[in-house]
């Protein structure tokens, strides 16, 4: 006859070998599935044992149990989420009376021993249960403790009561822990939590019930006296269990609920790309990308770098071992998303209906980047022109109130280009011009502004100079221009400049005052010999100021 070690057999291979074939690229989870297939084995040996009358101090039953407890605590060790116990010592006290049970019959001391191994188990889960108390970890992590709880529970139940016991209640106990085990195991590994709805809150809960209405069932038919002391008992572990899940529902809300946060958001984050290239300073293709970073880190925290790989590659993050591609441009361009490690599955369905939306904005907010640059900067030199400086100005003089850090201005001429161009050809010129952008571009900052005003004349403004800092810094440019050889130009290339300012501009009006000092000083510079930098105070009255006409 089939007795319920068969059945429980089956319920612990079910899960055990479900778990082995998700675990493959788990090896932590591995030892809680092999665990699971030898405590089947383990009630295989029970039933064959009782079929055929065999007892023994240590039976080949015991024997599979110490292996299966031993691997699943491998895992449990082995787990990474774990915390210092301070919810779950509310179990201790449980454990204690579960402790006094298995000891409470001496003429099965040893058999009391050998299945006091469980209460080592559930020590060694109280670490790994211990976030799930505190509303941190998945609802699979809650699942995996109360089944093993149960499990104590089972062993203690069957010392305490005795043989009489065996049945319904012996069945729906071990059954229970070998599903909720089971099923814990196959949430976390598959990580499932997020996408299973509300059932394995209903599951723990009920079966956690349905087994405490069966212990007191028990306990009545056998010691009526008692019944009351077993209720009690068997009451605290349930408020135990409902309050570990009631935590764990409030975390998952509050998860729910700052999600939904960090997606508006990234939603809103996203959609300011293209209005932030129009109203901002030239970010380029690294300022955009590093927005798009910003904004997908709060939902994605194991992102860590962003690429755009065509021609030329830019990177900003760092790469990583784990990548998500995704199309920028057809043919032409791809977007990587470099992450720490392998985003879970929920992560991996979010990035594919995130990914085209996040390729679209980006390709949009580039493709008006390039516009913009095309309309605001110089073709040859790729420095600003004069629509582009006056993008900058106000954003300079704002950052100079708040900071109330001085601003120059300077102009600066090549000498002889002229006969650059009559001698060796406008190509050659463009070189020159080429190379003078290199030079300004060595030496500023990043709140400076280098602009080309006009042939071979430029316009630099240095934040935070001074007039005598600033002219060391121009002296520096022209001092390096002088000693660069531009081939096939047989004499050397130089500048002259003309700077003023050197504090606060108090307008956008004395700012222009100090553009039309600095070409004044520029013009005395060429006047006094070329090949050198002059300075001149700036105006500071208003009445300086040139007149604004009506266009502007």
């Amino acid at each position: 006859m089939l007795g319920p070690e068969l059945l429980l057999c089956v319920i612990a291979l079910g899960f055990g070998l479900l778990l082995l074939r998700e675990a493959r690229h788990q090896p932590v989870w591995q030892g809680a599935a092999w665990g699971l297939l030898l405590w089947a084995l383990e009630e295989l040996a029970w039933w064959i044992q009782r079929s055929q009358g065999f007892s023994a101090v240590i039976t080949p039953a015991d024997v599979l149990f110490y292996a299966g407890a031993a691997s699943w605590m491998t895992t449990l060790i082995r787990l990474e989420v774990r915390a210092t116990p301070r919810w779950g010592l509310l179990l201790v006290p449980a454990l204690l009376l579960c402790t006094v049970a298995l000891l409470a019959r001496p003429s099965a001391l040893l058999s009391a021993v050998v299945s006091s191994l469980d209460l080592l188990l559930m020590i060694f889960a109280l670490p790994v249960l211990e976030p799930a108390l505190r509303g941190q970890a998945s609802v699979g992590r809650l699942l995996l403790g109360l089944g093993i709880f149960m499990r104590v529970s089972a062993h203690s139940a069957y010392y305490w009561l005795g043989e009489p016991a065996l049945g319904m209640l012996d069945f729906s106990m071990w059954g229970g822990s070998y599903a909720l085990m089971g099923l814990g195991a196959y949430l976390e590994v598959r990580k499932l939590e997020r996408r299973v709805g509300f059932w394995p809150y209903l599951l723990g809960i009920a079966s956690t019930l349905g087994v405490y209405l069966l212990f007191i069932h028990t306990a009545s038919l056998l010691y009526p006296s008692m019944l009351v002391e077993a209720a009690l008992l068997a009451a605290y572990p349930l408020l135990a269990v409902v309050l570990a899940f009631s935590g764990v529902l409030y975390r998952n809300r509050r998860w729910a609920e700052e999600r939904l946060e960090r997606w508006t958001s990234l939603l809103e984050r996203l959609g300011e790309l293209e209005s932030g290239v129009q109203t901002t300073q030239n970010l380029g293709a690294a300022g955009l990308m590093r927005r798009v970073l910003d904004a997908l880190q709060p939902v994605f925290p194991d992102l860590v770098g962003i690429e755009i790989r065509n021609r030329e590659s830019v990177r900003v993050g760092k790469a990583a071992l784990y990548v998500k591609h995704f199309p920028l441009y057809a043919d032409e361009a791809e977007g990587r998303l470099y992450f720490e490690r392998t985003p879970s599955p929920s992560d991996a369905h979010d990035l594919e209906v995130l990914g085209p939306f996040v390729a679209e904005k980006l390709r949009s907010a580039l493709s008006l980047e390039e516009w913009r640059n095309r309309a605001l900067t110089d073709p040859l030199t790729g420095l600003l022109n004069r629509r582009g400086l006056e993008r900058q100005i106000p954003r300079l003089i704002e950052l100079c109130h708040t900071s109330q850090r001085p601003l120059s201005v300077a102009m600066l001429d090549l000498d002889h280009f002229k006969r650059i161009n009559d001698t060796y050809g406008h190509s050659v010129g463009d070189r020159v011009l080429q190379t003078l952008a290199g030079v300004l571009r060595h030496h500023l900052r990043t709140e400076d502004l280098a602009v080309r005003w006009g042939g071979e004349e430029f316009a630099l403004f240095l934040y935070g100079a001074g007039l005598e800092e600033a002219r060391r810094v121009l002296e520096r440019i022209r001092t390096e221009m002088r000693a660069l050889e531009v081939e096939p130009i047989s004499w050397n290339v130089t500048l002259s400049a003309g700077l003023t300012g050197g504090s606060v501009p108090a307008s956008e009006g004395l700012l222009e005052a100090w553009i039309l000092q600095a070409d004044w000083t520029l013009l005395h510079a060429k006047e006094a010999g070329r090949d050198r930098v002059m300075v001149t105070e700036p105006p500071r009255s208003q009445d300086l100021e040139p007149r604004r006409t009506a266009s502007q």
